[in-house]
C-alpha cells in the first residue's frame, strides 16, 4: 500500500492504521449505540413474538456487522445454522425488510460521527504531538 502511494507521504504507516482502526471503532460504536437506543432489539421481540424462528433469525442478523450491513444494503443474509433450518426464504425476506425499516429509522434519528478539528491533532516529523486548527475535510 505504501509502494502503491495511498499512505500520505512522511507519515508512519502505523499510524494511518491507527487511525484506520479507530475509524472504524467509531463506527462500530456508534451502531451499537443506534441499536440499543432506538430500541430495535425491544420492537423485534414485540413483531415476532410468536414466531420463535423468526425472533432467533433477526436477533442473529444483529450480532454481525457484515450482516447488517447486508440488511442496510436491502439484502437478504444468508446464515446457515441448525437452530434456523425451518425458516424459509420468504420468511426470511420478511425479517430482512422489517430490520431494513427499524434500523433505517434508528440512524435517521442519530447524526453520523465525524472529526471536529479542535478535538484533532497531528503529528510532526519528529512525532511530537501538535495540535491544529485546521478543517478537517468532510467525508
Amino acid at each position: 500500500m505504501k509502494a502503491a502511494g495511498v499512505y500520505p507521504e512522511g507519515v508512519n504507516v502505523h499510524l494511518v492504521d491507527q487511525a484506520a482502526f479507530d475509524a472504524v471503532d467509531t463506527w462500530v460504536r456508534h451502531i451499537e449505540s443506534v441499536i440499543a437506543t432506538g430500541d430495535v432489539k425491544a420492537k423485534i421481540h414485540r413483531r415476532y413474538r410468536g414466531e420463535e424462528l423468526q425472533r432467533r433469525y433477526a436477533y442473529t442478523c444483529l450480532k454481525r456487522y457484515g450482516w447488517i450491513g447486508e440488511i442496510l444494503q436491502g439484502n437478504v443474509p444468508g446464515i446457515e445454522s441448525n437452530a434456523l433450518a425451518g425458516l424459509g426464504e420468504q420468511e426470511r425476506d420478511q425479517v430482512a425488510c422489517y430490520l431494513h425499516r427499524v434500523l433505517r429509522k434508528a440512524l435517521s434519528k442519530h447524526e453520523n460521527p465525524r472529526a471536529h478539528a479542535e478535538r484533532s491533532m497531528s503529528l510532526d516529523d519528529t512525532l511530537y504531538t501538535t495540535f491544529t486548527n485546521r478543517a478537517i475535510p468532510a467525508i
